[in-house]
């Protein structure tokens, strides 16, 4: 997961609120920042600041969306902003954003729109550990290993 915002202190406290939860983070303090690193990681969900200086949220999600249609991703961004964007939410929704939340952002609020656009996927568990299984089938625990799947 990617959070996105100007503001160290929101940073920290996004990263510390999904901290609680097992979520780890990336941070990028720039839409630029933001791209840089979206260029060269694949993340689940970015959590993405409106009001930024020089490169805003709008125009940041715009490039990723042109980045991730490229790659044949579809990523979840959603916009955090200030009581003041309350205003521009159909705004935010009409450009593509998945959701909308409004600083500061309630824990709970946080924790299940995150888990709504992941689609029930454990943001806990990186791509590579859910394809590992390392629980046998109980199917065939007796010993005969008919299936050939190396558990005996």
């Amino acid at each position: 997961m990617l959070i996105v915002d100007d503001m160290q202190i929101n940073r920290i406290v996004l990263a510390s609120l999904l901290a609680t939860r097992g979520i780890v983070s990336d941070q990028a303090e720039s839409g630029s920042e933001c791209i840089a690193l979206c260029e060269n990681n694949d993340y689940d969900l970015i959590l993405l600041d409106h009001r930024m200086p020089e490169l805003d949220g709008v125009d940041t999600f715009i490039r990723l969306k042109e980045m991730f249609s490229e790659r044949g991703r579809d990523v979840p961004v959603i916009c955090h902003t200030t009581e003041e964007g309350r205003n521009n939410i159909n705004l935010y929704k009409a450009v593509g954003f998945a959701d909308v939340l409004i600083k500061p952002i309630d824990p709970r609020e946080l924790y299940e729109t995150i888990m709504i656009h992941l689609g029930g996927k454990d943001p806990t568990v990186s791509e590579d550990e859910s394809r590992f299984d390392p629980v046998p089938s109980s199917e065939n625990m007796d010993g005969d290993d008919t299936e050939g799947n190396g558990w005996t």
